[in-house]
């Protein structure tokens, strides 16, 4: 079961989620006895969520129930089950009363349909009268919806032994998690070796064609061959929760061919005051094979404080620092430098021989690489709101990445060109190749870089009747840096036989 549901899509308003596990750690103190309740138009799950902090309740559902399903304005209602079912209405859900006096939600029963009615002595069907009744109201959410979405709450990333966002974006139906961007740079054993998601794509399409939004704000890219964002900075213990969007509509960012991730920070006045730290380990298991240092993790702190009669005023910081080491193998052969050992006269494998099996390979390159990834970065969060029609924001977040990598490569290189190989006739219309002279070649390259990702928010939020001001000032920036520095030694001998 899931308390909160998907977070609203509207530009500037906060998005929320919540797992019933984390409810009491998010909901605000519960309003006084006949306070009215003040919900606005969003997706029922959301809107679920504001009215079990607003009063206090557990509201207790599977996310499926309510998927689709959006909740119209509520306001003046000082009853709680009176405003719930004024937000569940339409959605065909019902509620009940569970265990410790939480607030279960159900699929109501289907409407009994009138069975058929037979026919007449002599055939004739009797007479039926249908009166159209007409719909004044909303239509059910289940009608007009036209986004399909999903989403983490807060427990599912705190709650999973994931290093980078992008790992956990991975859970999601129909992303899939890359090593890295597949325009211009498809790595090798450079990238392989780092063995972690960095980007995420979704819909089947490169990760360039997702739009990435942190807070509202659209996320810079700092990737010199696409538009694709490196979510692998981000830990996913210092984010509140996830959005996806997979088939964006006109509302969403023009460039969200494949899909739009909503990532949201936690604001200042949600969960009280609280001070938590969160360390996460991990062992990798290829460098601890081969003998190297391969130990690491992620600890987090997260502080919150509010201030105030009315604790109107909210300051919250986050820091994180982590660090994952690396090591890999890899044996590759060059497409172009395989001969046929045994061949008839026409260069061809003989009849009757399989031309797999009658291979020879005149080269082969063996690379070892190994190294390690620092983060460090954190956010700084001051929300105040005064009354239930103005709040206002500052919010910055910065996250770094730090790698240092070294790549060591061994090439034998025996056919380069025809003096490298021999043919020898053996008698019989064969003839046999063999490789007499063979290219070594040795190669060292550093391949370190250097990426951070932020951005600055300033805003407000003010409601007055009909009308809804929400001005932004924002500033994201995003810098990739991958210096290289590499040398190279080679030489010819004779191939051993």
């Amino acid at each position: 079961m899931r308390a909160g549901g998907k977070p609203q899509r509207r530009p500037g308003r906060r998005r929320l989620a919540a797992s019933c596990a984390v409810l009491p750690l998010l909901a605000a103190a519960p309003a006084p006895a006949g306070t009215p309740f003040t919900i606005a138009e969003q997706p029922l799950g959301s809107a679920l969520l504001d009215l079990a902090r607003q009063s206090g309740r557990d509201v207790l559902f599977r996310p499926e129930l309510v998927r689709g399903c959006r909740a119209g304005p509520l306001a003046g209602v000082t009853d709680f089950e009176a405003a719930l079912g004024r937000l569940i209405s339409g959605c065909h859900l019902r509620y009940r009363l569970g265990d410790g006096g939480a607030i279960e939600l159900e699929r109501a029963s289907p409407i009994p349909t009138t069975p058929a009615v037979a026919p007449a002595s002599g055939g004739q069907l009797p007479e039926v009268l249908i009166v159209k009744a007409p719909y004044h109201g909303t239509p059910p959410a289940e009608i007009t919806a036209t986004a399909v979405t999903d989403g983490l709450t807060t427990a599912d990333l705190h709650d999973r032994a994931d290093r980078t966002l992008a790992e956990s974006l991975g859970r999601l139906a129909g992303v899939n998690v890359l090593v890295t961007s597949l325009q211009g740079d498809l790595g090798g054993i450079d990238r392989a070796a780092r063995g972690e998601g960095q980007f995420a794509a979704v819909r089947g399409l490169d990760s360039a064609y997702a739009v990435t939004h942190l807070d509202g704000v659209s996320v810079a890219q700092s990737m010199p061959y696409s538009r694709a964002v490196q979510l692998s900075l981000l830990p996913p213990l210092a984010m509140d929760g996830v959005e996806l969007t997979k088939t964006p509509d006109a509302h969403d960012d023009g460039d969200a061919t494949a899909g739009q991730f909503d990532l949201r920070l936690a604001s200042a006045l949600e969960g009280g005051e609280h001070t938590r730290l969160l360390v996460q380990g991990n062992l990798d298991e290829r460098s601890a094979s081969l003998g190297r240092p391969s130990g690491g993790g992620l600890a987090t702190v997260d502080v919150a404080r509010q201030f105030g009669r009315d604790h109107s005023l909210g300051l919250a910081a986050t820091g994180y620092y982590g660090r994952n080491r690396f090591a890999s193998v890899e044996q590759s052969y060059q497409s172009t430098q395989f001969e046929y050992r045994l061949v008839d006269a026409s260069g061809q494998t003989p009849v009757g021989m399989d031309p797999a099996r009658n291979l020879l390979a005149t080269s082969l390159n063996v690379q070892y690489s190994e190294g390690e990834t620092r983060r460090w970065g954190g956010s700084l969060a001051a929300d105040w709101q005064p009354n239930d029609t103005f709040r206002a924001f500052a919010h910055v977040t910065v996250a770094t990445a730090d790698t240092d990598q070294e790549v060591y490569q061994m090439g034998f290189q025996g056919g380069r060109d025809p003096s490298f190989i021999t043919r020898v006739a053996l008698g019989n219309g064969l003839y046999e190749n063999r490789s007499v002279k063979t290219q070594v070649h040795y190669w060292f390259e550093t391949n370190p870089d250097t990426a951070t990702l932020g951005t600055a928010q300033l805003g407000a939020d003010w409601h007055t009747g009909a009308l809804t001001l929400s001005p932004r000032l924002f500033y994201t920036w995003g810098r990739t840096a991958g210096p290289s520095i590499s040398s190279c030694r080679s030489g010819t001998r004779p191939a051993p036989r």
